[in-house]
């Protein structure tokens, strides 16, 4: 449950006090939705000022249930800071798997390859470059994809966790 210190859309929380965490929360909401064109200038200063007066859970529901379902309401979404490292960090786990696969590979191939060849069948047709290249280009993308800046898309995309 995000910020609050229990879910506010469910009945039996109603009576519970509201702390200084569970305001922010609504105000961070409220930001969301006047971000997103949900609420305009009139409306989000007088939610705003309301959610800053929340005493009990119960009162958070009136506030805010239009903006959205209580579901994609109490998702949490990341700093911007944090979202461009997480996927950062996301891409650099691809080209480690993608690197680390093409080298198993390749060694894989090549040991067939030498073992074939020196069983009699000689060293005339390198076979194992076709599929080196093939997990290759799998290397050659992540590795582009690595370099890239992070995107406002991407930013956009929900978390997996």
């Amino acid at each position: 449950m995000a910020g609050f210190s229990a879910n506010p859309f469910k009945l039996e929380n109603a009576s519970l006090r509201a702390g200084m965490s569970d305001r922010d929360e609504v105000a961070r909401i409220l930001s969301d939705a006047y971000a997103e064109g949900k609420l305009d200038d009139l409306e989000y200063q007088e939610r705003l000022e309301s959610a800053l007066r929340i005493k009990l859970l119960g009162e958070v529901r009136p506030l805010v249930i239009d903006l959205g379902s209580p579901k994609h309401l109490l998702a949490r979404r990341e700093p911007p800071a944090v979202a461009v490292e997480r996927i950062r960090a996301e891409k650099r786990s691809e080209l480690r798997r993608a690197v680390t696969t093409w080298t198993g590979l390749a060694l894989l191939f090549n040991v067939i390859y030498l073992v074939t060849a020196l069983t009699g069948a000689g060293l005339h047709y390198y076979w194992p470059i076709w599929p080196m290249v093939g997990v290759g280009i799998w290397v050659v993308t992540a590795l582009a994809d690595a370099r890239r800046p992070v995107s406002p898309k991407e930013l956009e995309r929900p978390r997996d966790d």
